[in-house]
């Protein structure tokens, strides 16, 4: 076997690291139906009209079945796995998703159960043929489906279902596949790490493991069957690994490491600090990020949601450029970290002192004035759409904001609204759940603000460059530190006008740059007008505990002092 190796004490395999993590913990081994004895079991049928009524009242089973699983997910907070079994509602009621079946029944007089075995085991081939990870990932579904009409034909559900609900606590679930369905019966806060024989980074189980902070390793094949149920294991999915009988200095090493690097379970997407005044005007609180890491860091420290994904750190972390797939991945993780909280995902901002080596991207005499934000990925409109596809994709999973980088022009906003809507159109996607707002980032849109009202939804103002541009002092140029001291003042003029004008419109208003991390800045933003900040994750209960000690005028009183200062 190749993945397989072994020192004086360990069996190791190795796998792909789905969700990063170590574990220390028994086996607890799940196997899907054997299919190779249905698959062979031909059973002639005489009464095809009653086998095919059979298989029909099979289907109204696992209807109810699956939308009793809908409302218990719901009840849970498990709005992602809910939304799964809703594509598998879909698929159920569907007929012609389900013709096939009761056509090789009439047509080879074949019993329901060998049919639904043959159509998975097709599947299965399908599944290992393709390398495309959503394609696999909408495979899965189905086969999850077909297993669910098997396990009902079969009238063995509860056979499955009941070991599953009674697991002991703290185990590595080991399986071959896992599928959605299987998910919903698990008891998560019973795992602490999960091996799969093969699996997808797209899939479900690998969207939730993330979510969850469980330790995930997919591509480990072999592993259900040389571990035995209740059998020690050690899961190091950070290092694409899992050691079958561990030794006891194994054990102990790797013990030490997760109490010293805190690898434990996380819930899904923490309580975020609700922020008020102190006089109970609520401020929301969201927090900057560019990672997986960082978005798990700032729900942790209480952010009420993402106001700013940097989507190009994610680009910036790789060697190539991304696949629409693994992009995807990387936008429904976040999402899934999220969960109910609300999301804005920046446009690929490159250019100025931003660039990547694979794009080939021709130098320019002046690149913080030239083509960058919206005015590059305009002129790279296949790079533009296949980064839009990914977010619109992901969109499936909740509604998410798409905010533009470095607008200048109403004409901007017009035609990347065209392009999202046909992006929507051709992926199913309702245009809806696409927010369009503009970073507010460059004087000339600030002042020209009212025609582009009709084109966005909402507005974020990014300070760190609007100082920049207003005061034409570069970012990375230490020696005009005297400029950058010197902008508050105009900083909130800008921010008193945008939100005057943004209220008549009724559109929202977020700070998203460096001063919204500062607890007295903070509190003059506040003074302006503004009600949502969003800032880097470590600021956000040193703003909040500010906040609090000050009421809403003196906040105001705070802002006109600063308004006033000449010097």
């Amino acid at each position: 076997m190749k993945n397989q190796h072994q020192t004086v004490n360990d069996i190791i395999l190795s796998g792909t690291m789905a969700s990063p993590g170590i574990a220390v913990g028994k086996a607890f081994l799940f196997s899907q139906i054997d299919l190779k004895t249905l698959e062979e079991s031909r059973i002639p049928v005489d009464n095809v009209a009653s086998e095919i009524k059979r298989f029909n009242d099979t289907v109204q089973k696992s209807i109810e079945q699956v939308k009793g699983l809908i409302q218990s997910c719901t009840n849970d907070d498990l709005g992602d796995i809910a939304a799964i079994f809703q594509v598998h509602i879909q698929l159920l009621a569907d007929a012609d998703f389900l013709k096939t079946v009761p056509a090789l029944i009439s047509q080879n007089r074949y019993n329901a159960e060998y049919v639904l075995a043959n159509q998975i085991r097709d599947l299965e081939k399908q599944f290992s043929s393709l390398g495309n990870e959503t394609a696999r990932a909408k495979v899965l579904d189905v086969q999850d489906v077909y297993f669910r009409l098997l396990r009902n034909a079969l009238d063995i559900e509860h056979v499955r279902s009941t070991p599953l609900r009674r697991m002991p606590p703290s185990v590595i679930c080991v399986a071959e596949r896992l599928l959605p369905s299987d998910i919903a019966l698990l008891d998560l806060k019973k795992i602490i790490g999960i091996a799969i024989e093969s699996g997808s980074t797209v899939s479900h189980v690998s969207i939730i493991a993330k979510a969850l902070g469980i330790p995930l390793l997919i591509n480990t094949p072999g592993i259900s069957s040389l571990c035995h149920n209740g059998a020690l294991l050690i899961l190091d999915a950070s290092d694409g690994k899992i050691i079958l009988r561990p030794s006891p200095d194994t054990v102990a090493r790797f013990e030490k490491r997760v109490q010293k690097e805190g690898f434990a379970q996380r819930k899904c997407s923490p309580s975020a600090i609700q922020c008020f005044t102190k006089d109970s005007i609520k401020i929301r609180v969201e927090a900057n990020a560019g990672s997986l890491q960082e978005v798990s860091d700032a729900l942790e420290n209480g952010a009420e949601g993402i106001g700013l994904l940097r989507s190009e750190l994610f680009y910036l972390s790789r060697e190539t450029l991304p696949s629409i797939d693994e992009e995807t991945a990387f936008y429904q993780s976040v999402m899934s970290l999220c969960c109910a909280k609300p999301l804005t995902i920046r446009l690929l901002d490159i250019g100025a002192d931003k660039t990547l080596p694979y794009l080939n991207i021709a130098p320019e005499e002046n690149p913080h004035l030239g083509v960058r934000g919206i005015r590059f990925l305009l002129r790279h409109q296949q790079l533009m759409r296949n980064h839009l596809t990914c977010i619109v994709r992901a969109s499936r999973t909740r509604p998410v904001k798409i905010l533009l980088p470095f607008v200048s022009i109403p004409h901007e906003v017009e035609e990347t609204r065209k392009m999202i809507l046909d992006i929507c159109k051709k992926e199913g996607v309702d245009a809806g759940r696409c927010s369009v707002g503009i970073m507010l980032e460059i004087p000339a849109a600030v002042l020209n603000l009212g025609n582009f009202f009709g084109l966005v939804d909402f507005l974020s103002i990014g300070t760190n460059d609007l100082v920049q541009y207003a005061f034409a002092a570069c970012r990375e140029n230490n020696h005009l530190d005297e400029y950058r001291a010197a902008s508050l003042p105009l900083v909130l003029r800008l921010v008193e006008s945008v939100v005057d004008i943004a209220s008549k419109a009724k559109k929202e208003v977020t700070v998203c740059g460096e001063i919204a991390s500062d607890p007295v800045s903070a509190a003059s933003l506040v003074g302006a007008g503004i009600r949502v900040l969003s800032m880097q994750s470590r600021a956000i209960k040193t703003v909040c505990a500010g906040l609090s000690k000050r009421s809403l005028d003196d906040c105001v009183k705070m802002a006109k002092t600063v308004i006033e200062v000449r010097s």
